[in-house]
């Protein structure tokens, strides 16, 4: 699974793990560092899924049907978007119908329910310590230890795995 995952994806959970395995045992230590890491790796490798995807769709088609308005700026989903943060990714997971249609477009039946159904679950728990991590909260290691058991597949399908295994079949 590791060659489907983007470069920058890899770099990051590289980066994320080799921190958190170098200090586990250190009880003092603030995991703020490999909790970005780990999210960065999912807005990475997410971005990488679902725009591409999404520009195919709705290449060719009117703008008003492949325009999504988002945090005062438009977005033409036929056309190559930026980079977007994860809290973006998940308000328009969540709250814009232009993208769940050219998701199930896009994706098989499985991933297309799972991409508008349990990603954006998964999204707002990496957000919910992501964000504070990144503005100076110190995230513990039971914190870091949840969300990179959840990413990278611990005792569980990971978000990342998933991502790939997507991105990989497209």
């Amino acid at each position: 699974m590791w060659g489907a995952l983007e470069p920058a994806t890899r770099t990051f959970l590289a980066s994320g793990e080799a921190v958190f395995r170098t200090r586990r045992d250190d009880p003092a230590f603030d995991f703020s560092g490999p909790a970005v890491e780990y999210a960065k790796a999912v807005e990475t490798e997410l971005n990488a899924l679902l725009f591409p995807a999404l520009r195919k769709v709705y290449a060719g088609k009117a703008e008003a049907e492949r325009s999504v308005f988002l945090d005062g700026r438009t977005l033409d989903l036929g056309q190559r978007v930026p980079p977007q943060s994860l809290g973006a990714m998940l308000v328009l997971l969540e709250k814009k119908p232009v993208i769940e249609k050219g998701v199930r477009r896009a994706f098989s039946t499985a991933e297309s329910g799972w991409i508008p159904g349990e990603l954006p679950h998964a999204l707002r728990r990496i957000v919910e310590i992501r964000n504070p991590a990144a503005h100076g909260k110190k995230t513990s290691k039971d914190e870091a230890s949840a969300r990179r058991a959840e990413i990278l597949g611990i005792g569980q399908e990971g978000v990342v795995v998933r991502m790939g295994r997507v991105g990989g079949g497209q």
